[in-house]
């Protein structure tokens, strides 16, 4: 058994330096190096690589780095020896390799799931993304037949999903997969452990958002809700920072209470990290989630969390926050309320992380099982 493993999904990619499914398969090669199974990772020498990442290959016996840049993966494939192929973002080429087996990982059907939204104009857009928006508006209905399309072409090989929403989500938008053994696995943990640096990244009391560039995280209607409570003197000694966002006039909206938000930009895993530990409270509008990572984030540091009741949310989080309609701003200033309650906020910081413990548990087990998959 030789494993042909694709480290190139874990480079930056449109969605940032650090995504979802790199950060997933990040945890998926430390396991599988863990167990020392035999790998070769291919990689794009004119991309960021974690080098962390790069450290454990090169310390683990039997694995090996290979640099796939102007190369075939075929040929990759053959030259490699192994005979089978893992990716935790299985799309193009790669699901034209021939190979005895190859493992993917599907997070989500965001591209089937979500609807254009009026609020897309407002964030910033590459002018790639400006085309596929205005693609998909204007021909929808061919646009959603490629993509079932795609995930049908994924489906022929060897798919895991990452949460029992996404698995039936294949059943309602693709009923073709309905016969098929789709295997769901939680995404894996990604709190780390290790001790964070006592300093505060903000030593204000504050509300944290993420992704605040990203229009599908809409938090641009959770701003537009913070600032009504604003208007009305609410929450006079609470500020907001939100990551991903580099200013606030990124957003075509313009802010009544500027100096109450602070945009942070790309951070650190370990600033990240303390912003989560330090926050009053995290909200999480989401339209669209496939297993969703940050609220269990905020729940592991005991942070109370107010998030979108759709897709996956609900399914991770349980009754450990207060849901609310993603689309419904006066809605979302209405749990931010109840969360602001001294009681309620105690209530769902003790909740939140024991969901956290718990959910945890099942994505320790869960990634021991994916790593026998792959290996089996």
């Amino acid at each position: 058994m030789k494993i042909l493993f694709d480290l190139e999904c874990t480079q930056p990619s449109f969605s940032g330096k650090r995504h979802g499914a790199g950060i997933f398969g990040e945890i998926v090669l430390r396991k599988l190096c863990e167990r020392q199974a035999p790998l070769v990772a291919f990689y794009d020498s004119a991309k960021w690589l974690n080098p962390e990442i790069e450290k454990i290959i090169n310390d683990t016996p039997g694995a090996s780095l290979i640099d796939c840049k102007d190369r075939d993966l075929q040929s990759i494939f053959d030259e490699s020896g192994a005979d089978r192929l893992f990716s935790a973002l299985p799309m193009g080429e790669i699901l034209s390799v021939k190979t005895p087996r190859t493992i993917g990982v599907i997070h989500g059907l965001r591209t089937l799931e979500i609807k254009p939204d009026r609020f897309f104009s407002r964030y910033p857009h590459t002018f790639y993304q400006w085309i596929r928006h205005m693609a998909e508006r204007l021909i929808h209905g061919k646009i959603k037949s490629k993509r079932t399309g795609d995930y049908m072409a994924q489906l022929r090989h060897d798919m895991v999903v990452v949460s029992n929403h996404t698995a039936a989500a294949l059943r309602v938008w693709l009923p073709d997969s309905a016969g098929l053994n789709v295997r769901v696995f939680y995404s894996p943990n990604t709190v780390s452990d290790a001790p964070l640096v006592p300093d505060a990244v903000d030593d204000r009391k504050y509300i944290l958002m993420v992704s605040g560039n990203r229009w599908e995280k809409n938090v641009l209607r959770a701003v537009m809700a913070l600032e009504k409570l604003f208007d009305k003197g609410m929450l006079p000694d609470v500020y907001v920072n939100i990551t991903g966002l580099s200013k606030l006039n990124d957003l075509k909206y313009k802010f009544r209470h500027p100096e109450r938000f602070t945009a942070r930009g790309y951070v650190s895993d370990e600033d990240l990290g303390r912003l989560y530990r330090d926050a009053f409270m995290f909200i999480y509008p989401s339209i669209n989630e496939g297993f969703g990572y940050p609220p269990l984030e905020a729940m592991s540091k005991s942070v109370p969390v107010a998030a979108s009741a759709v897709c996956s949310i609900p399914e991770v989080c349980g009754d450990a926050v207060l849901y609310f309609n993603p689309y419904d701003i006066e809605e979302i200033a209405n749990r931010v309320v109840q969360l602001a309650d001294p009681v309620m906020h105690r209530n769902m910081a003790e909740r939140g992380h024991k969901r956290y413990e718990f959910i945890r548990r099942q994505q320790d087990k869960d990634l021991e099982s994916l790593a026998d998959y792959i290996c089996r």
